[in-house]
């Protein structure tokens, strides 16, 4: 993210000012900001600009690229500076994180270190179970190892296409091959956003585009001699507004990279193509005003810096709230001054910049074995590190999830066919089906204590993030969203084998909170899926969703032990707090089952929450396996309530019975 060039151009530098602004700001929560993720984009494209009139510069006067020289000196500008930050977290993460996170942190870092961070950030972006990967210190590097990857790749493809050829010839050459490549790869971007959107966000072949899009507003400047200057400032105008609309109106929802994504890319490069012109105009002074063109200096140090001490501070500061947040851009800020002065510049343009190019290779790629060995045996030291017996507990926690996840019964995301689990006794003629998301996962433990205590087969059919309710869903993952059509195809496949199947009980369960989805849609469904199943004469039970602390909950202990505070305390939440974001939910599945034959709703809240307080630990057990997941283990201690309700359901009773908050053994009528 740092400008190759030896002289930096003030409107170049303001731009890039602009793109880390979006960063930053967007990170630091600015309400008016939900799209400044985009500001990676314009990096993207200003980089492609940058690097191909550079590679296109060389070519035209030597007739070749100069692999070893242009190496050095991508490796001068980024490398002791990413190796600076990385030693610092690292260092920093030993002190303030507790064992449960540091493992990660350092697992991460070495990606970093090895210019992999976007791979290893993909992994864990598709695991629905991924961890803490969100809040993790080294999560910004992703974008710096597509910036590396595409260093290295993107010579190669221009001496290719230049090979024996100089002047215009090779230009020409360049060009058609950047053109070629551009609408491949954002082809395939498109493609893969709705297929695998983590994979389209996070590998540089689904990103190639963007700085193809830089290349071209470079390799353009012969053509646009012949454009009218008040098209060129047009131009200009536009991509700058579309810049600002995508920092203002994409989001969280908003299905991107893909097609959105050429709204900030498109309009970054209307702006480079637009400062070809020459003489002074409003736009080019506008980027070049001094204060913002010095932001565009540090751009690169201060990206570096801004995440760490923002995921950091609360670390530290967990009650700070905003004045955290503002503390930790203000020293962000100074750290980047202090990089770019005393690092950055000194490799740039100090005695380092006259090493000889094949030496300044050789003391890069050692650095990065060095520091990838060096992360490796301190992962390796972090995992086999002795830990306090508490500190266990909650690492263990963060992995006692149901045994679905590993017999390969519960249905990922990008599956949609039904793979469901025979547990209890399994050759009993009375059966119980559980149907639902990961949120009918976490009951499966209760479940199958009880169908080997009573002598009841469990069928268990369940995918993540796919509500049993018969609507249309998005799937959210690691902050990306999509439409799900894998669910649809899966649920209708589920309840078809129910219905062959004819259990004597059905549980359902679902979360409560998925994105974009009316009450009145979630009821319908909830109505054509009781429907569907009452037709075979099977008795409904309908668990209530259980409360969302809102944070990852073994985190939370760990940090809290960590710091020397009281962990239960400090990790109870309110019950209010974490069930109202469901309410209109919970209504709408008892409107749904009103007059319905052999419906039940259980609340089983009442064991999560006996007060306005939830606590979130019990002697050694803890009560959530994340931010909204039951431990396996707790959910075998609700065995004697999940028992009550499906007694109750065995039993014959008038139908369509309301809400059933159950108590102890014995389940009461509202």
């Amino acid at each position: 993210m740092n400008a190759p060039a030896a002289t930096l151009r003030p409107d170049v530098q303001g731009l890039r000012g602009v793109a880390v602004l979006l960063v930053v700001l967007y990170h630091a929560g600015l309400p008016f900001l939900p799209g400044g993720y985009v500001g990676v984009d314009v990096f993207f494209v200003i980089s492609g600009y940058l690097i191909t009139g550079l590679l296109v510069r060389e070519v035209q006067a030597k007739g070749r690229i100069d692999l070893p020289n242009f190496i050095a000196r991508r490796a001068r500008r980024l490398l002791p500076a990413a190796i600076t930050l990385i030693v610092v977290v690292v260092w920093a993460s030993v002190l303030i994180y507790p064992p449960l996170e540091r493992t990660d942190i350092v697992a991460a870092a070495r990606a970093a270190s090895l210019y992999a961070a976007n791979l290893w950030f993909t992994s864990r972006a598709v695991d629905y179970l991924g961890g803490d990967a969100a809040v993790n210190p080294m999560l910004h590097m992703w974008s710096l190892g597509v910036e590396e990857q595409f260093y290295l790749l993107w010579p190669l493809m221009v001496s290719l296409a230049a090979t024996r050829l100089r002047g215009g010839t090779a230009v020409r050459r360049i060009w058609w091959m950047t053109i070629a490549v551009s609408a491949v790869t954002f082809v395939a971007c498109v493609w893969m956003t709705r297929n695998s959107q983590p994979w389209a966000f996070f590998l540089t072949p689904f990103r190639a585009w963007e700085f193809g899009l830089g290349a071209m507003a470079h390799l353009a400047h012969p053509r646009l001699q012949a454009v009218p200057a008040a098209w060129l400032r047009a131009a200009g105008w536009a991509g700058a507004a579309a810049i600002a609309a995508s920092g203002l109106a994409l989001g969280h929802g908003t299905l991107f990279p893909g097609p959105w994504a050429l709204l900030p890319a498109g309009g970054t490069a209307l702006v480079l193509a637009s400062l070809h012109e020459t003489g002074s105009t409003a736009l080019r002074t506008g980027l070049s005003f001094r204060p913002l063109a010095r932001v565009g200096d540090v751009s690169y140090s201060w990206y570096l810096w801004h995440w760490p001490l923002l995921v950091m501070a609360p670390v530290v500061y967990p009650q700070a709230g905003p004045k955290a947040t503002l503390v930790a851009l203000v020293l962000s800020y100074l750290a980047a001054e202090a990089s770019y002065r005393w690092i950055e510049k000194p490799f740039r343009v100090g005695h380092a910049a006259r090493a000889r190019p094949r030496l300044a290779v050789i003391a890069a790629l050692s650095t990065t074995v060095v520091a990838g060995g060096a992360l490796t045996l301190l992962h390796s030291s972090t995992l086999d590190a002795p830990v306090s017996a508490r500190q266990q507990l909650y690492i263990d926690a963060r992995k006692d999830i149901p045994v679905v996840y590993a017999k390969g019964c519960h249905v990922p995301i990008k599956v949609d066919k039904v793979t469901a689990c025979d547990a209890g006794e399994p050759t009993a003629d009375r059966v119980v089906v559980l149907l639902g998301d990961s949120h009918a996962a976490h009951w499966y433990p209760a479940l199958d204590a009880l169908g080997a205590q009573q002598g009841w087969r469990l069928v268990s059919m369940t995918k993540s993030a796919c509500p049993w309710v018969d609507t249309p869903v998005d799937v959210e993952l690691a902050g990306f969203r999509r439409p799900y059509p894998e669910c649809a195809t899966w649920r209708a496949e589920a309840v078809r084998r129910i219905a062959a199947l004819k259990p004597d009980v059905v549980v359902l369960a679902s979360g409560s909170r998925y994105a974009g989805v009316a009450a009145s849609a979630w009821e319908a469904g909830a109505r054509r899926t009781i429907a569907a199943l009452g037709s075979a004469g099977t008795r409904i039970v309908i668990l209530h969703d259980t409360p969302w602390p809102g944070f990852n909950v073994p985190t939370c202990l760990a940090r809290a032990e960590h710091r020397g505070a009281n962990p239960e305390i400090t990790c109870a939440f309110a019950r209010q707090k974490a069930l109202e974001p469901g309410r209109l939910i919970f209504e709408a599945e008892r409107r749904a089952s009103e007059g319905a034959t052999d419906v039940l709703l259980v609340d089983l809240s009442v064991h999560l929450c006996p007060g306005q307080q939830c606590g979130v630990l019990t002697g050694a057990t803890v009560h959530f396996s994340d931010h909204s997941h039951l431990t396996a283990g707790f959910s075998r201690g609700l065995a004697p309530a999940v028992a009550a309700a499906l007694q109750r359901a065995f039993t014959n009773r008038e139908p369509s019975d309301a809400l059933v908050p159950t108590q102890g053994d014995h389940a009461a009528s509202r």
